[in-house]
């Protein structure tokens, strides 16, 4: 189970990564980690400048936040 998520969270990552190569766009983010408890384990903040338009992904083992600047 716990490799199937971090294949799924790695593909998501090398996805979001690639963003500003697709649209040419600047983009950051800031990812939580939780263990089966609900405790944080982990997080990752990627910044970037200019303000930000928020979306997010929600899962079970994580929360990602995703800002795209203008």
């Amino acid at each position: 189970m716990k490799t199937r998520n971090l294949l799924a969270l790695s593909s998501l990552l090398l996805l979001v990564a690639s963003f500003p190569a697709i649209s040419g766009r600047q983009y950051a983010s800031h990812t939580t980690y939780f263990d089966e408890n609900g405790s944080v384990v982990g997080w990752e903040v990627i910044p970037c400048q200019g303000p930000p338009t928020t979306w997010g992904v929600v899962t079970n083992n994580y929360h990602e936040d995703l800002f795209e600047c203008s």
